[in-house]
């Protein structure tokens, strides 16, 4: 499940606060306690499993209770996801949990025992010391569907990313190849460009094996409306190209690998689309009550699916 960050005091003072420094396979705790005027410590060591981790917090708890605090905060820092065993635990079983900024954990660490080096054994001292001085935000577990808005709107922008690089990657190997192609941006990514390349693989040599007539009528079966004077054009332009071409041995190492970034850059742009329009749904579902806003020209569904993926419910 997916957890929203955001800010209040600080944790209860009424709860057993326990600081836990996470790794990939252990969980170190610290906490601290007073019984009958005197303050005792709490450190232990227990893996990073469901299994573990379930049994340790049941424990805790029934201890919480005895020794009469109402419940259990958990103080940790954000290590790669190494932490969601046991913030989701906590968070299923009624428990707050609290995080603190790396940056922050960082410079109260140097502060606390002198050293920016590796402190491991000592993080869950600084770890409870700003738990308690409230210099963390407590984690909200996000209701469902704005869980599966703030899910896909991650994947979205990991695609996003991931073909914006492609297309970078592609322009560099068409402009290898076809060395005095001189066309707009919106036409190369257009239509004329996408019949180009699944045509001809955007490869001079391959659009004048043929005669100008040939090519015009190939490109505009494949793409009917294609203006004819934008494809004479090109048709020169890969004249131009073929008399300062690669070798043949590179040429087809080029095409191949062009090939193979625009089918994956294709897959890419499928799938964005395809995310949009489910994060538009999952929009389009709410309850007016979380404070939808409203459209208007230049604010569209796809845009506020986007934001309403990053913030959460507005009403927070």
């Amino acid at each position: 499940k997916i957890t929203q960050c955001y800010d209040r005091d600080k944790p209860d003072p009424s709860h057993l606060l326990l600081a836990i420094d996470v790794s990939s396979r252990r969980l170190d705790l610290y906490s601290r306690y007073r019984q009958d005027g005197h303050e005792y410590e709490i450190t232990e060591s227990f893996s990073n499993e469901v299994t573990a981790i379930a049994a340790r917090l049941d424990d805790y708890s029934k201890q919480a209770q005895k020794l009469g605090y109402t419940g259990l905060s958990f103080v940790v820092e954000p290590s790669g996801r190494y932490e969601a065993t046991l913030t989701q635990t906590a968070l299923d079983r009624g428990h707050s949990v609290w995080r603190v900024n790396p940056e922050r954990m960082y410079k109260a660490g140097v502060i606390h025992h002198g050293d920016g080096g590796k402190s491991d054994p000592l993080d869950g001292r600084v770890l409870y010391m700003l738990g308690r001085m409230g210099k963390a935000r407590r984690l909200v577990p996000l209701p469902a569907e704005w869980q599966r808005l703030r899910e896909l709107g991650k994947w979205l922008e990991d695609c996003t990313l991931i073909a914006a690089d492609l297309r970078i990657r592609i322009g560099t190997l068409r402009r290898s190849l076809f060395t005095d192609y001189h066309q707009s941006t919106d036409l190369s990514w257009g239509a004329t460009g996408r019949a180009l390349q699944e045509c001809y693989g955007f490869d001079p040599r391959k659009v004048t094996a043929g005669s100008q007539a040939r090519f015009i009528a190939r490109m505009k079966a494949h793409r009917p409306g294609l203006p004819k004077r934008c494809l004479m054009s090109i048709w020169e332009q890969a004249q131009h190209s073929c008399k300062a071409a690669l070798p043949a041995d590179h040429c087809r190492m080029v095409s191949d690998q062009l090939s193979h970034l625009w089918r994956v850059w294709s897959d890419h742009t499928r799938r964005k689309r395809q995310l949009e329009q489910q994060m538009i749904a999952v929009v389009d579902g709410l309850d007016p009550e979380h404070w939808i806003p409203p459209l208007f020209p230049g604010f569209n569904k796809r845009m506020r699916a986007k934001i309403l993926g990053e913030t959460g419910p507005l009403r927070r």
